[in-house]
């Protein structure tokens, strides 16, 4: 069968979405399946050249700034653009992603539902409402949600459970695999060499790596921040999004804190445990890959965010969570009064153990999907 799929970055091009999406790329190309990726360039980019026997077909963004209006006009051009090659490609077989936003919606005007495959990383347009850009009410949200209720795709790849049942409230889709995103089989080769930032097995190290947007709690980590021991902590900040500036002014002189420009995935071994965050709002419509990326290096997970949420039932075991309503911060100096360097050398060995776990589930569930695309 020959297999496109649509998203708007895919590897060798850095992207957290991207990257799952070629994951899954090499298992139904091992699986004899011909595969083609459709995506997006940045402004100037080179075309990246690749060996690994997946075709890529490229259009340059149309726009790569961060005006707001002029990035949803661009997106929904991109999506458009991006959906008519597919239809022109003559594929059997397409799995439409959600990045850029629109995709999805664009595509129940020119591909075929039977022949069709919705993987939702961010769920639109409901992603739309909880930024703040529409209310639900809205006669146009109405109307895209509308759009995509009528659609019925073959195959809905989901998250977990959770976003699954999320999603066939939302839009009635039922015929969902779900797939355990945030796992990496890294190579990491050394890491006895210290980063620059470690003081020290006599700390404990807490890490927030990445996007610091609209889905995340900043507020939570400057809470955290003010309560960390210097004796006892660190917190490594390596942040950038739209909150990413005005927190790191924030925090800029806390002596407890590290903002880090740059790790290698080497110096993600001597974090002792990840931060994950994520709004209320935005539990299940934004997959916060940051969790169950943190066992792919054997570390410990703070969750702050609702215990509703597949990344809170995946990394349960292996982590603390605090909820969003922790106004009086009494859950945060709770936590840190009983973290001991103990517990999490004990929650360390069982990350190991559920990223086997997951790992073998996530085998198992693309097993399933390309055997119902034969």
């Amino acid at each position: 069968m020959n297999i496109a799929i649509i998203n708007k970055r895919f590897s060798p091009l850095r992207s957290a979405t991207g990257f799952h999406a070629y994951q899954l790329a090499l298992y139904l190309r091992h699986a004899g399946h011909q595969v083609q990726f459709i995506g997006t360039l940045p402004n100037r980019a080179e075309v990246p050249k690749t060996t690994d026997g997946i075709d890529r077909v490229w259009i340059n963004s149309s726009y790569d700034g961060k005006n707001i209006v002029r990035r949803l006009l661009a997106d929904f051009t991109d999506a458009w653009r991006l959906i008519r090659r597919a239809k022109s490609s003559g594929v059997d077989h397409t799995i439409v992603m959600s990045d850029p936003p629109f995709l999805q919606l664009i595509a129940t005007y020119y591909l075929v539902p039977s022949d069709t495959s919705f993987w939702f990383m961010d769920i639109y347009p409901q992603a739309f409402a909880a930024k703040g850009l529409v209310r639900k009410g809205n006669p146009i949200y109405k109307w895209y949600l509308g759009r995509l209720k009528a659609y019925r795709p073959e195959h809905v790849l989901a998250l977990g459970e959770q976003q699954a049942s999320y999603i066939q409230n939302e839009f009635n889709y039922t015929n969902n695999i779900n797939l355990p995103i945030g796992l990496q089989e890294l190579n990491i080769i050394d890491s006895t060499q210290h980063p620059s930032w470690y003081e020290g097995d006599h700390l404990i190290y807490l890490l927030y790596k990445g996007n610091l947007g609209s889905a995340h709690d900043d507020q939570f980590l400057v809470t955290l921040s003010y309560h960390l021991d210097p004796s006892k902590h660190r917190l490594i900040v390596n942040v950038s999004g739209a909150k990413s500036e005005q927190f790191l002014k924030r925090i800029g002189n806390n002596i407890s804190v590290h903002i880090v420009d740059k790790m290698t995935e080497p110096d993600l071994t001597f974090a002792d445990i990840h931060i994950v965050t994520l709004l209320d709002e935005w539990t299940h419509i934004c997959v916060p890959s940051k969790a169950l990326f943190a066992l792919s290096v054997g570390s410990a997970v703070l969750y702050h965010g609702s215990d509703q949420s597949d990344t809170w039932g995946y990394v349960d075991p292996v982590g603390w969570r605090i909820s969003n309503d922790y106004a009086s911060s009494s859950e945060i100096k709770s936590f840190l009064a009983e973290l001991s360097i103990e517990e999490i050398k004990k929650r360390e060995v069982l990350s190991v153990q559920l990223y086997q776990a997951l790992s073998s589930q996530l085998k198992e569930s693309y097993a399933n999907y390309e055997s119902k695309l034969r």
